[in-house]
């Protein structure tokens, strides 16, 4: 719930960081630690904006790392959004993640999409929980009220389809839906980043 709320607080960091600058999604050179940062001084704002509900160090960890995410987003332009790296980018999320088993199922799940070809077409049916099998392989609670098996399931829906040569906004979001588990936390949390990335053109009309 705490992550799920907390698009605002990326979205307001990302329009006035200015003392750390927020790294390229799938960004493979330069800092590797750059992300690391952006997450570690949001943790702050982040834990102040969930207070009054999400106190615990892997609710701050997981909303400090969607926080980021959005502030990531925001700054790609919709000709970038085809050549982007996701699963780099799941992998610096991972790596900037402090708290168990939060970081355990990030890098877990970070092996995985990195066994998946980023020029893969996706499954062809967005309605079947194609991605439930391969999710269930790391965790064996499959509805996702914790942390550390939301945050995975969220950034992984969007390192796989959200980004890249195939990205799909609409398919994604539905594709967090048909997951099934706690659907409607993870269906906002993983709009968030969309919206951020897409914008609101994507929407389909009768979603409207």
């Amino acid at each position: 719930g705490g992550a799920m709320r907390i698009a605002p607080v990326g979205l307001a960091y990302a329009a006035c960081a200015q003392s750390v600058s927020i790294p390229r999604i799938g960004e493979s050179s330069g800092d590797p630690d750059a992300l690391a940062r952006v997450v570690e001084s949001l943790r702050q704002p982040v834990a102040a904006a969930i207070a009054c509900t999400h106190t615990h160090p892997e609710a701050i960890d997981g909303a400090a790392l969607l926080a980021a995410a959005v502030a990531q987003a925001v700054h790609v332009s919709a000709d970038d959004v085809a050549t982007l790296d996701g699963p780099t980018w799941f992998g610096a999320l991972a790596a900037a993640s402090t708290t168990e088993p939060l970081k355990t199922n990030m890098h877990t799940v970070a092996e995985v999409l990195a066994s998946v070809a980023p020029d893969a077409p996706h499954p062809e049916s967005v309605f079947v929980p194609t991605d439930k099998e391969l999710l269930q392989s790391w965790t064996d609670k499959w509805f996702q009220i914790r942390t550390s098996d939301a945050i995975p399931t969220v950034l992984y829906l969007i390192a796989r389809y959200g980004v890249g040569p195939h990205a799909a906004p609409a398919e994604t979001l539905v594709r967090a839906v048909a997951l099934g588990g706690d659907t409607d936390t993870i269906a906002a949390m993983t709009g968030a980043v969309i919206g951020a990335l897409h914008g609101t053109e994507w929407i389909p009309d009768e979603w409207r």
